[in-house]
């Protein structure tokens, strides 16, 4: 075969250089589009707010030694409330009996 009709069956030299522009310029088109602010609201901001809480809603765990006690005390109230004071972590002054027979 020669060269010219190889050349015809390829598409030529303008269709590689029209594919090239497409490979290099198509995803900077698309980082271009997403990039820009206005993008940002308007298809971002929405959706992050269904998906995430606010800040301000989410849980902060205490992080001073003082407020990590005060937690803990918290906790262990609540754990004798449900238990109803009897529980395995209720504190007792009684001595346990020892039954001689």
């Amino acid at each position: 075969m020669s060269r010219s009709l190889l050349t015809k069956l390829a598409g030529g030299s303008k269709l590689e250089v029209l594919k090239f522009g497409l490979y290099v310029f198509t995803p900077i088109a698309i980082m271009y589009y997403t990039g820009v602010p206005e993008f940002l609201e308007r298809e971002v901001m929405p959706l992050r707010t269904k998906l995430f809480r606010l800040d301000q809603e989410t849980y902060h765990p205490p992080a001073q030694s003082d407020d990590i006690k005060q937690y803990m005390e918290l906790l262990r109230t609540r754990k004798d409330r449900i238990l109803g004071g009897s529980g395995a972590g209720a504190k007792t002054d009684e001595k346990p009996s020892s039954s001689s027979a």
